[in-house]
C-alpha cells in the first residue's frame, strides 16, 4: 500500500553503475520537497473548529481542535491516486 512512498527502495532498484551520487540525491530530495509544498498548497483542506472536550461546569475549560470539514475529500497529496506520477522522476537526476 505504501510502496510508492519508499524513496530508498527506488534508489536500491537502480543498477550498480546508475546509482545517484551525493549531490544528485540532495537535488532529488529538494525537488520532491518543493513539489510537495506545491501540492500541499493546492490540496489544503478546509478546516472547522470542533469541541473535543466539553467541561461539565465551566465552558472556559472546553478543548477545541481543527478538523477537515470533509473527511472524505483529498486532504493530503499522499492520498492522490497518481501521487508518484506528480513527483519528480529519479531518472532525471542521474
Amino acid at each position: 500500500m505504501l510502496e510508492h512512498l519508499n524513496v530508498i527502495g527506488q534508489f536500491q532498484k537502480l543498477k550498480k553503475n546508475e546509482t545517484l551520487k551525493g549531490s544528485a540525491i540532495e537535488k532529488y530530495k529538494a525537488a520532491r520537497v518543493s513539489r510537495l509544498r506545491e501540492l500541499y498548497t493546492l490540496y489544503e483542506p478546509l478546516l472547522e473548529k470542533r469541541c473535543t472536550y466539553e467541561h461539565p461546569n465551566d465552558a472556559r475549560y472546553n478543548c477545541y481542535s481543527m478538523f477537515p470539514a470533509d473527511e472524505n475529500a483529498v486532504n493530503s497529496p499522499f492520498d492522490l491516486p497518481d501521487f508518484e506520477s506528480q513527483m519528480p522522476d529519479v531518472d532525471d537526476f542521474k
